[in-house]
């Protein structure tokens, strides 16, 4: 009969957001304004679009039902939006109703409540339709693409979608029970997120939109877009890289949100001697930084016969409470002479055949070099074009040559490059591959080759390999060889000395089922180093024992396996002092451990060190991890002892811990010095049209104020925020807003000094605030009236806004002066800053209210206030009544509307303009607008009264009839500027016999 456009159900649509919620993926939101219904369907219902442009409904009667509510809502399936009222009520037996509420072009969903009396039965299935002709809506679904801007926000761009004038843009993250708007009128493709939880995922979709329709969101269920940002690290992991010769860029993790990160340098040079000197480190730059990067273009290279300066970083969190981490890993980075190139490596050159196709090419690091280009060549033919060598952050550089032929020779050349480009080539050196045995006669290859380190006494001088591999069926013995990347002598037996080309041959019944040898290394030389093995199956042709007769059937070499061995423990830092370098900071330091090779005397290089303090007071040690041969312990208190102990560590274990002892008490003791405050930060606090920065630092313990500066351009002195010099400001506080006589987009140095009573300290490094270029411009307020008992408000975006601030009155105050002045008893609410609208529930019908919303931003700045706007809500709808005294008769009656009047005064709507009536048989879907002339409202009872006679009802017999049913229903129209329209009163009567 009829054919239904998918739908679906209520309760297929509850059971589907229940599964999308548990499995953790965004859900839709539920439908506006229309509860959850847990009953089984009972009415069927049908839409059709009509010739006339017209749209009917049709659904079954249901048994006992007296009354029917048809909900309306625009689109269709996930993307339908219903509307915040029912569409209309109809009694029952009607089961048809004609919708000319609709446009061509245009998707509608539909909805039957089913009620007996106030007890709801059901719901029928969700149907939509979409209108022929008009406009159609968008049917592509866009792409959308994901990046992060930082820690705490998300850049959405999309894709175009053919027909859309705008499109809607929402979001989900584990928390929330459904999407949520961020843009439901994007004009733009792009929107950025902002106010994000860093490591979080987020989820989005797009839509395209016109007059005539939603189209599809983008993605689709279990395969949304999402992004998750970079979450933060315990202790900051910096990253640095070459801008140009003397300009380092460096970058670390977050550790948190409202961190600030100290940032240190120092120099190491190497004078002619070739004696090491270190500057002591030093903080870079002068103050906290509250961002996660920093140009450092100060490292310079200062002329001496060294051939390069060595700069070194590290970096650390500090919290709010002054609390600091611990200190990154120390990066460093080389600054060589402008113009000069560096040597060619001249050491440790060294090419190794690994296997038939492989060769490992090593050889020394070069100071200075920031990577190496190795070029080849095979024969006579020409080198290849250079390979980069990336320097390693430790040992020597190596490259595995792979993809070459067997029993062949390789000839190789290395440079060193950095800023000023490459050196010059090193001396050629070659390395030939492996052979392979023909095919005939040929054992098979071993595989399954793996090596362990299977030492038993770290403390003893040697080191053992275990290898185990495949066995091979036929073979009467195996061939293993080892190499050391550290010689130059390539691959040999497992000797103490191995020749290079001779095997170590082991029996199959020695080596087991699976097979297995173990390498013992008696010389001391293998702690902390890697070795390469390999292993080849060999059947004897002569007889069953081991010999090295040329009739032997060898097999390919495995593929080679490495181990890398446990060092020998460290030995002791030696020289270990504790200097105090501040009132509140101590420089700890020592010398690394010597290596050792003596037998029974084994020593390994130390790779790290734990640094361990105390106070005088507290038996309670804590640890500080170091990588150098230093510590700088800051923030510390005055009038207090601190003890120190170091113990150096490495792959093998650790020495013991040695105390460093630095007065007959055994501590460090810091004396009770006023210090200047740490943490000086100046920011941008312009607030409307003032110009402001805001100075804050860490407060100092048993201060009693602080004095502040600025340094004044015009007369190149130190002085307080009006100019005056050698003045200052003073304040009680850690922080001051100073916005006496600043400019938008100038720069501003402060500095602070404590004081406590008479006494200051000296004052904190100067550090730079800049002003905005020019405050951001108010939103844009607009108001809709949407119910007789709530109005939204939508606004543009303001760049850098933490939230907004939405001010209301009730009443017509247009004007900005009338709204800012006092005693208007204004509310207030505060709404998130990721947020573009707003809607003000819980008004007065048919009231007037007046709004301005303006921009909070960081560090506590301001818009100004928007240019204030105001809207009515609806009015209510008439409390309608009807009753017949007279067969030919309906009296209707009803409370004249409250609605304020044009002029802000409290008003009735007492002229019959003001009411719209119509009427229908009881038999007929038509609704009538009956002339309304006769309308009589009282100002007195404030009542309405309306005899309907059916003077329009111009058919024979002509007006209303004896004895008939008639369905009637009312709402309020008033005009101010725009329309405003109640919802629908309905009523019906008997006309008396």
């Amino acid at each position: 009969m009829k054919q239904k456009s998918v739908g679906l159900t209520l309760r297929a649509f509850i059971i589907a957001l229940a599964l999308i919620l548990v499995a953790g993926s965004p859900a839709l939101p539920p439908f506006d304004g229309v509860a959850y219904a847990q009953d089984a369907e009972v009415t069927d219902l049908d839409p059709s679009p009509l010739p006339n442009g017209t749209l009917q409904l049709d659904w079954d009667e249901v048994v006992g039902a007296d009354s029917y509510r048809l909900w309306k809502g625009e689109g269709s399936g996930q993307s339908v939006t219903w509307g915040e009222e029912v569409h209309e009520t109809l009694d029952a037996p009607t089961v048809s109703y004609v919708d000319s509420a609709v446009t061509a072009g245009m998707t509608y969903s539909y909805v039957i409540e089913v009620y007996d009396g106030t007890t709801r039965l059901g719901w029928s299935d969700v149907e939509n339709v979409t209108m022929p002709g008009g406009t159609q809506a968008p049917t592509a679904k866009p792409t959308l693409t994901l990046a992060a801007d930082g820690l705490t926000a998300i850049t959405v761009t999309w894709t175009e979608v053919a027909g859309a004038d705008n499109y809607r843009v929402r979001y989900w993250t584990a928390g929330l029970s459904g999407w949520m708007d961020l843009d439901d009128d994007a004009t733009s493709r792009t929107y950025s997120h902002t106010g994000l939880t860093p490591g979080t995922q987020y989820f989005y979709i797009v839509r395209g939109q016109n007059v005539g329709g939603n189209g599809p969101y983008s993605g689709s269920p279990g395969n949304y877009d999402s992004l998750t940002l970079e979450g933060t690290t315990t202790v900051p992991v910096l990253t640095l890289t070459r801008f140009d010769r003397t300009t380092i860029d460096l970058t670390w993790t977050s550790t948190g949100a409202g961190a600030q990160y100290d940032l240190e340098r120092r120099k190491v040079y190497v004078d002619s001697t070739d004696s090491p000197m270190t500057d002591a480190w030093g903080r870079l730059p002068s103050g906290l930084l509250t961002g996660r990067s920093h140009r450092d273009g100060a490292a310079n290279y200062v002329p001496t016969d060294a051939t390069s300066v060595m700069y070194e970083y590290r970096v650390r969190a500090q919290a709010s409470d002054g609390t600091t981490g611990d200190w990154s890993i120390t990066k460093s980075v080389s600054i060589p002479k402008a113009g000069a190139i560096l040597p060619a490596p001249t050491t440790g050159l060294s090419a190794s055949p690994l296997s038939a196709s492989n060769i490992r090419v090593t050889w020394d690091n070069v100071a200075g070099a920031e990577f190496y280009e190795l070029q080849w060549k095979s024969g006579d033919r020409s080198y290849s074009n250079a390979i980069r060598v990336n320097r390693p952050d430790s040992g020597n550089p190596f490259y595995e040559h792979t993809n070459l032929s067997p029993s062949t020779t390789y000839t190789y050349q290395v440079r060193s490059v950095d800023i000023n480009g490459a050196g010059d080539w090193s001396s050629a050196f070659n390395g030939t591959t492996r052979s392979t045995q023909a095919a005939a006669g040929q054992m098979p290859k071993v595989n399954g080759l793996a090596v362990s380190d299977a030492t038993t006494n770290n403390d003893g001088d040697g080191r053992m390999a275990k290898l185990a591999w495949n066995a091979v069926s036929d073979a009467t013995h195996y061939d293993i060889q080892r190499y050391d990347p550290s010689t130059a002598a390539g691959w040999g037996s497992l000797g103490v000395s191995p020749t290079p080309g001779e095997v170590t041959q082991i029996t199959k019944a020695d080596a087991g089922s699976p097979p297995t040898h173990t390498d013992d290394i008696t010389d001391g030389t293998a702690a902390g180093k890697t070795f390469f093995y390999v292993v080849s199956a060999v059947e004897d042709g002569v007889d069953d024992q081991v010999s090295t007769a040329t009739d032997n059937e060898m097999g390919e070499w495995s593929d080679h396996k490495s181990v890398t061995f446990k060092d020998h423990e460290p030995g002791l830092p030696t020289t270990a002092t504790a200097v105090k370098t501040s009132a509140n900071s101590i420089l700890v330091s020592w010398t690394a451990p010597a290596e050792s090779t003596a037998s029974g005397t084994m020593m390994g290089a130390a790779t790290s060190y734990t640094v361990r303090w105390r106070t005088g007071d507290s038996s309670t040690w804590r640890n500080m991890a170091a990588t150098g041969t230093s510590y700088h312990h800051t923030g510390l208190r005055g009038n207090t002892s601190y003890f120190y102990r170091v113990r150096a560590e490495n792959s093998g274990g650790e020495s013991a811990y040695v105390n460093i002892t630095q007065n007959a008490t055994g501590g460090v003791v810091l004396g009770n010095t006023l210090t200047a405050p740490t943490g000086l930060s100046a920011v941008d606090a312009t607030s409307g049209v003032t110009v402001g920065i805001k100075v804050s630092w860490n407060a100092v313990s048993g201060a009693s104020g602080y004095e502040v500066q600025r340094f004044n351009t015009t007369n190149n002195m130190w002085g307080n925020f009006a100019g005056a010099a050698d003045e200052y400001v003073d304040a009680t506080d850690s922080m001051i807003t100073d916005n006496t006589g600043l400019t938008a987009g100038m720069t501003y140095l402060y500095r602070v000094r404590t004081k406590k009573e008479a006494a200051v300290s000296g004052w904190s490094t100067a550090v730079s605030g800049t002003t905005n270029a020019a405050a951001p411009a108010a939103p844009a307020l607009v108001a809709t009236s949407t119910g007789m008992s709530m109005i939204r408000l939508t606004w543009n975006g303001v760049v850098g806004a933490t939230t907004y601030e939405l001010q209301w009155l009730e009443g017509s105050y247009a004007d900005a002066a009338a709204f800012g002045a006092p005693n208007l008893g204004r509310a207030s609410v505060t709404i998130s800053g990721t947020h573009r609208n707003y809607v003000h529930t819980g008004r007065k019908a048919g009231t007037r209210y007046s709004y301005r919303l303006r921009a909070v931003l960081a560090q506590g700045g301001e818009t100004a206030w928007s240019t204030p706007v105001q809207q009515y809500t609806k009015p209510a709808k008439p409390a309608l009544s009807a009753s017949s005294s007279i067969s030919t008769t309906v009296v209707l009656t009803w409370d004249a509307v409250s609605f304020v009047a044009a002029d802000g005064t409290a008003g009735r709507l007492t002229d019959a303009a003001e009411y719209v009536i119509q009427r229908r048989l009881e038999n007929t879907s038509t609704w009538v607008t009956v002339v309304t002339t006769a309308i009589v409202c009282t100002t007195t009872a404030n009542k309405c009264t309306f005899s309907d006679t059916g003077a329009d009802l111009t058919a024979v017999p002509t007006g209303l009839q004896p004895s008939t049913r008639y369905y009637y229903r009312i709402r309020a129209t008033v005009t101010r500027t725009i329309v405003y329209t109640s919802y629908w009163d309905y009523e019906h009567q008997n006309t008396s016999n």
